[in-house]
């Protein structure tokens, strides 16, 4: 099932691929998040706010966190609106009938993303390069870095299962992504160190598999302290991997049995 749902995500993101608008939104986009951290931080004065903490060059900073959106997105939302989908074309129940693993299912349909979030960092990275050299990076922990991001993905994973049973249940995932991607934009620190948030804000955002992937990455490829450096992050996001994981599948299992017994999978 995981080997399936994957090769079906892969397929429909080669179609995207093959036509030359969606490749040119793929090139371009991450140009814009290097164009919109410059000028962040020309309006936030420069870095020097954040020198204290450790981050040097600002314009890298932002860029990173924007390059990790589509993982974000992709993992949170694009669960539920996986469901939604299915549950608009009547296929839902067929599925959710089926003896199959509902994880190894939604696991497979966001497994792509991860490659994508890594294509987009690795554009960034090129971009950033190119334009003001490679003088703020540790490009060389660039590896590590992508260890990170795959820990990470699989705690995003789980709170897209529960994010997803709740939308099986509303059966409205766009309001819901929209009231929910601005508030965890601002506790994943994409713009700006989670340091600097108020209590009890700056506890919550440590609660968010995606705050501590940010920080890892940020901290490998901008500090170089190497992965000894973010063991204690390391840690944190692998018991947050494991307790998101077990969470979204009983209450996914749960929601969904709701929505059975009411009716819910087959009717919208």
């Amino acid at each position: 099932m995981l080997l399936a749902s994957a090769v079906v995500y892969a397929k429909d993101l080669l179609a995207l691929y093959s036509t030359w608008g969606f490749m040119l939104v793929r090139l371009s986009v991450p140009m814009f998040m290097i164009a919109t951290a410059w000028a962040v931080s020309r309006l936030a004065g420069g870095a020097s706010p954040f020198e204290a903490l450790g981050y040097k060059d600002y314009v890298a900073f932002v860029a990173i966190g924007f390059s990790l959106y589509s993982l974000l997105t992709a993992t949170l939302f694009d669960v539920g609106e996986r469901l939604h989908r299915e549950l608009v074309q009547g296929t839902l129940e067929a599925i959710l009938v089926t003896p199959a693993s509902r994880f190894s299912w939604l696991f497979g349909n966001a497994l792509g993303s991860l490659g994508v979030s890594l294509l987009d960092l690795v554009i960034v990275l090129a971009y950033y390069t190119i334009i003001f050299g490679s003088g703020s990076l540790h490009l060389k922990a660039a590896p590590q870095a992508a260890a990170v991001l795959g820990l990470g993905f699989i705690g995003m994973v789980g709170m897209g299962l529960l994010l997803g049973g709740i939308i099986v249940n509303l059966k409205e995932p766009h309001a819901f992504n929209v009231m929910l991607t601005p508030f965890l934009m601002l506790l994943s620190g994409m713009m700006f160190p989670v340091e600097v948030l108020p209590s009890p804000l700056d506890t919550a955002a440590e609660l968010i598999p995606l705050t501590l992937t940010l920080e890892a990455v940020r901290s490998l490829l901008l500090k170089g302290g190497g992965i000894s450096s973010v063991e204690g992050l390391l840690i944190k996001l692998a018991i947050e991997a494991v307790a998101y994981t077990l969470a979204g599948y009983m209450v996914f299992k749960t929601l969904e049995e709701k929505a059975r017994r009411s009716g819910g999978l087959t009717k919208f």
